[in-house]
């Protein structure tokens, strides 16, 4: 995949050791540091002379040091989920080490209310996903079968046209290439919730063998029509994003199911 980087082996074991201990510091020191500003004002003012301005919540969250240190978690977070082939090949160790950078940016967010803010449009590249793409999605079951690879997932937003696309790539033995694009209508829900229901799913061809264009091949599957027929009621979903920033977005699905993206430029 385009994210999996050549980082070896045994340079990636001390890593994640090193990086687990420094992200438990930083989330104790954040605890300390907000057990400090939420002492009442008549105490911060027994503790420093009246000449000394008492820190605010503003003021650290302004900080440099909480810049870099998001910078730094954001980083940790793009290197390990490029030697896991997205989490599909991912450790428990290494699993729990993304749970704990997240939680330390999950704490930091710098967008509270992530679906209200134009931050969320744009396209995105899923890194990493905490369960495997065939039981994510029920159009990629058949991907649990060797002779058949998942590509790059890209997600589209847009909050004006309340419109999402789904984009796998698919690779099947031998050497055939092609495309599940699946269309939906989004609804926020709160401050952090996004609601999916879909609409249209295709089927696109890409090449074979790398050398014969197959990209005129298209095929429309109406979701919304079958699922009107069969069951009445459209099938729907929904996504929570509990941090976003320029460069990462990290949700999560039914089951908690974690999912991180990258911003595409």
């Amino acid at each position: 995949m385009a994210f999996v980087s050549g980082i070896a082996v045994g340079a990636r074991g001390t890593f994640v050791q090193g990086h687990a201990v420094v992200c438990k510091e930083r989330a104790n020191l954040r605890t300390q540091g907000r057990c400090v500003l939420n002492m009442s004002m008549d105490e911060a003012e027994d503790e420093a002379p009246s000449d000394t301005a008492v820190p605010t919540s503003a003021d650290i969250d302004n900080s440099v040091g909480v810049s870099q240190s998001r910078s730094d978690l954001t980083t940790q977070l793009l290197e390990i989920s490029a030697v896991t082939n997205r989490g599909q090949t991912a450790s428990a160790e290494q699993k729990s080490l993304i749970e704990d950078i997240v939680a330390s940016l999950e704490a930091d967010n710098p967008n509270p209310a992530p679906v209200e803010t134009d931050a969320i449009d744009g396209r995105w590249n899923l890194i990493y996903s905490s369960t495997p793409f065939y039981k994510v999605n029920p159009l990629l079951a058949t991907t649990a079968s060797p002779f058949l690879e998942v590509g790059q997932v890209r997600q589209t937003i847009s909050m004006e046209t309340s419109e999402l696309i789904n984009e796998i790539e698919i690779t099947a033995f031998p050497m055939l290439t092609g495309a599940v694009v699946a269309n939906g209508r989004i609804t926020p829900v709160g401050a952090e919730r996004l609601e999916f229901a879909l609409e249209k799913v295709s089927i696109k061809g890409g090449s074979a063998f790398e050398r014969f264009d197959l990209g005129a091949l298209k095929l429309d599957i109406p979701v919304e029509e079958i699922y009107q027929r069969v069951r009445g009621t459209l099938p729907e979903t929904f996504v929570d994003t509990y941090y976003l920033d320029d460069k990462i977005r990290i949700s999560r699905g039914k089951g908690s199911t974690l999912f991180l993206f990258a911003k595409m430029t």
